[in-house]
């Protein structure tokens, strides 16, 4: 039995993975590390730069730019990082809009190029298969040469709910796809056969493969960086390391890799199986088989961080925050009818197939996404955003990337009444520990950094747009095409009429000093919004004072108080704010709700 364990980690998936294209076929990106190599350390190799990136994307591969972008920004979020390196990052972002360049900041940005090859090759995760679009994406054929599909596929309008968090499709697609990519980051070497080559892996391209497949030993239970583990004595002839040369070989490496490959520890299976329950489901439930299916289970294993599964919470009040949040990766999947307020600095956060929810969210270091959900409202300062396959999406957002949001159009995704798939609005709310979060994350937020009203929309039809350019037609423009996808229904901006403040109906129950606590928006609102806000309270007093100084008798005020509270019940029945309300009154009543 071996004694060590490999699996796929969930994130460069779930939160990495942003549209599959031809153009990121093995035999490009076989040309795209070849070119950063010859440009060495000008920008290619061993560190890509955006301008590097830009030119072969664009000239190269005939991306639209906001794409091109799109997938260099997902990566960098998702990257492994200190929070000071963010911030020194979020430096270099503020200084550009201060010298009124405001896109000059991107060539100081660079990413690990072969950890990048591997991002993009990630990418066709999400392919859509003609035999299966009517349930949704799927991943590349089980065959290990799977190649990319024909030019009609991309075609396809997406429909359905993609599996892109089933941690099971993700091992499948490594174990298909694992021969490819090897063989695309690994370099020919001669052999004293001069009609064999040997292909060999340096051991900087194993420790980038340690971006996806991490490793564990079941003594003395921690994570090892996986460059680490397979050169160690005990491992290095069944892993391929070469002492003498430094590099391991092709071939071995991937059989080993591909014997000791196994279920993701932190898959929502292995949660269920294995993990700690949590005591954090309300005390009082309408229905006691709610309460029975409800799941809020939490594992960690030393040198890995945390990860919570919330798992069919219904009719759900939900305030945490807990220091088993801090830095955690959250999973919300079936949930409906239920209000969560996560206030804790977290890793990143994926919502599955919720709907009919309202999900506040501290300070999230790496990304956010919402996949299969209706009748959602999110609230969160994120460093990335990104929606696919959903419908009546509110996102109150404060974020220094621009939202992708993945999809085709309303009659797809949509309710069929108008309703886009996604409102972006700006974030609205604040806490007492905001501040000091939002810096435990490296997240720095300004009203010239922060991106909510400037989304990105992808669709499998840009893609054939794409083709079509390279076939000799002229490709629409990037700012055209974007207001298109606004037209049509993809997103649209909240109008002021619609926008009010949201109030965090809880405080912390650690008691900090009044200089250290968040008293309102650090950022502020944009002036458009914020002027909306005095105007209603304007119109609000102008009402107070019309009924204070209206001539009515006693009893005349009594019955139009009566009228003005039933309207008010009855609207609050309507909407559902009742059923909230009891639970947080039932919230106050127990003060360990808000901390472990």
């Amino acid at each position: 039995m071996s004694n060590i364990q490999l699996w796929v980690d969930h994130e460069p998936f779930c939160f990495g993975v942003v549209q599959a294209h031809t153009k990121l076929s093995k035999a490009y990106l076989k040309k795209v590390l070849s070119y950063a190599r010859s440009k060495g350390e000008d920008g290619g190799f061993p560190k890509l730069k955006w301008n590097v990136w830009r030119h072969m994307a664009i000239n190269k591969m005939l991306f639209p730019e906001p794409y091109a972008w799109s997938y260099l920004e997902a990566f960098n979020a998702i990257k492994n990082t200190t929070w000071k390196e963010r911030l020194n990052e979020a430096e270099l972002v503020q200084q550009s809009y201060e010298t009124k360049v405001p896109e000059s900041y991107k060539s100081q940005i660079e990413v690990n190029t072969i950890e990048f090859v591997i991002h993009l090759f990630l990418q066709q995760s999400s392919k859509l298969s003609l035999r299966t679009s009517l349930v949704g994406e799927e991943w590349p054929r089980s065959s290990p040469r799977s190649r990319s599909p024909s030019p009609d596929v991309e075609a396809v309008k997406m429909s359905g709910i993609p599996n892109i968090f089933d941690e099971s499709n993700h091992l499948s697609f490594i174990l298909s796809n694992l021969t490819d990519l090897l063989e695309l980051l690994s370099e020919p070497v001669l052999t004293s056969d001069p009609k064999k080559v040997d292909l060999r892996l340096s051991v900087e391209t194993v420790k980038a493969l340690g971006f996806i497949i991490k490793a564990f030993l079941p003594k003395p239970e921690s994570i090892v960086p996986l460059h680490t583990m397979a050169m160690r004595h005990r491992f290095q002839n069944k892993s391929g390391y070469n002492r003498a040369t430094n590099d391991f070989s092709c071939r071995i490496f991937e059989d080993w890799v591909r014997g000791n490959l196994s279920q993701d520890p932190f898959s929502s299976k292995s949660l269920l199986e294995s993990g700690d329950s949590l005591p954090w489901i309300m005390p009082k439930s309408e229905k006691l088989t709610i309460m029975k299916r409800c799941r809020i289970v939490a594992k960690s294993i030393t040198g890995h961080h945390n990860t919570i599964l919330f798992l069919h919470c219904s009719q759900q009040t939900i305030c945490r925050q807990s220091s088993l949040l801090k830095g955690s990766c959250v999973k919300l999947n079936k949930c409906n009818f239920s209000q969560f307020y996560l206030l804790s600095p977290l890793r990143s956060v994926s919502i599955e197939k919720c709907h009919d929810s309202t999900i506040v969210l501290g300070p999230v270091s790496k990304c956010v996404r919402i996949s299969g959900c209706s009748n959602v409202t999110l609230i969160a300062p994120a460093r990335l955003v990104i929606v696919s396959s959903s419908s009546r999406i509110t996102a109150h957002l404060a974020t220094p990337s621009r939202p992708v949001i993945i999809g085709e159009n309303i009659q797809k995704f949509g309710t069929g009444d108008g309703h886009p798939m996604v409102t972006l609005a700006p974030y609205h709310t604040y806490y007492d520990k905001l501040e000091q979060h939002l810096t435990e994350v490296g997240l720095v937020i300004s009203p010239q950094i922060d991106k909510w009203n400037k989304p990105i929309g992808l669709s499998h039809s840009s893609s054939s747009r794409t083709r079509r350019a390279s076939a000799g037609a002229k490709p629409q423009s990037a700012q055209s095409e974007e207001l298109s996808k606004e037209k049509s229904g993809m997103f649209r901006i909240l109008p002021t009429s619609e926008f009010f403040s949201f109030v965090i109906p809880f405080q912390s129950s650690e008691i900090s000093l009044s200089s250290e606590r968040t008293t309102s928006i650090p950022w502020g609102l944009p002036k458009e919004y914020s002027q909306a806000l005095k105007d209603r309270q304007v119109r609000v007093a102008n009402y107070k004072s019309a009924v204070k100084n209206a001539d009515m008798t006693r009893a005349e005020r009594k019955a139009f108080q009566s009228h003005v509270e039933s309207r008010f019940k009855e609207w609050l029945n309507l909407t559902g704010y009742n059923r909230e309300l009891d639970n947080l009154i039932d919230l106050g009543k127990d003060h360990s709700t808000t901390s472990d």
